[in-house]
């Protein structure tokens, strides 16, 4: 990593600007050697970051070269990499770069974008209910139990019956983002924390419910599970309550 010092120089001569090209460059505290802000740029771009910078904090930033010489794409690449690796929570950066397409993933997450069939809402040919339990997944609880408990669900609509006496929604999909993890089928509901469960159920005092489900038929799973679900012609959105009812 080549280091700039700051003491003397304001500016890249018109030499270092042709020779370096786009590159990526990080702000530092000195007294630390923490990096906090990391940036594409070509020119003097970088020492009008510092300048900002400079303003904001206690201390005079030292800028570093991470990497010149780059084209511009690259220099994308590499500015959405370094800020994925460091955390974009852990620098002043408001966003993770201009170039996250292939930007940081869980491993299982990655395999699901890049492997899972895409499949469109309007083609789900049964009455399912998406649980989304991003926190739970989140916490490492079991995906099973995540995907059924404790959801504020209308009560109406789970006890909801077809002519025949079955359940209206019978199945339910364990959803990370717009990717379907697994697919139950539902026996029965039942009040929050009424069931034996690997997780442990807090009363918030809302009227909550989980179900008992008993595996899903190969052919409904090579319909449904590890798909890719879009929605006119975008990626599924997670509902704000994490639960969505679909209808046939």
């Amino acid at each position: 990593m080549t280091k700039i010092k700051q003491n003397n120089i304001k500016f890249f001569s018109q030499k270092t600007i042709k020779a370096i090209k786009y590159y990526v460059y990080a702000l530092v505290n000195p007294k630390t050697e923490n990096i906090f802000y990391i940036g594409k740029g070509s020119k003097n771009r970088c020492f009008k970051s510092w300048k900002e910078q400079n303003q904001k904090k206690d201390f005079i930033p030292r800028i570093d070269i991470i990497r010149y010489g780059l084209s511009e794409e690259d220099a994308l690449e590499i500015e959405a990499a370094v800020i994925d690796s460091i955390g974009v929570k852990n620098i002043d950066n408001e966003v993770r770069g201009h170039k996250i397409e292939k930007s940081r993933i869980v491993a299982s997450d990655l395999n699901l974008q890049l492997g899972g069939e895409k499949l469109n809402v309007e083609e789900i040919k049964d009455n399912v209910i998406l649980f989304f339990p991003h926190k739970a997944l989140a916490r490492g609880e079991n995906l099973y139990d995540s995907t059924r408990q404790y959801w504020a669900v209308s009560k109406g609509k789970i006890s909801k019956k077809t002519d025949s006496g079955d359940l209206f929604y019978k199945y339910v999909f364990g959803m990370k983002n717009e990717y379907v993890l697994d697919v139950y089928e539902i026996i029965e509901w039942f009040p929050a924390g009424t069931t034996i469960s690997s997780r442990t159920f807090n009363d918030d005092g809302k009227t909550r419910w989980e179900f008992i489900g008993k595996n899903i038929s190969q052919k409904i799973e090579k319909l449904y599970k590890n798909k890719r679900l879009y929605e006119r012609g975008s990626p599924l959105i997670t509902p704000q309550r994490g639960i969505r009812y679909l209808e046939i």
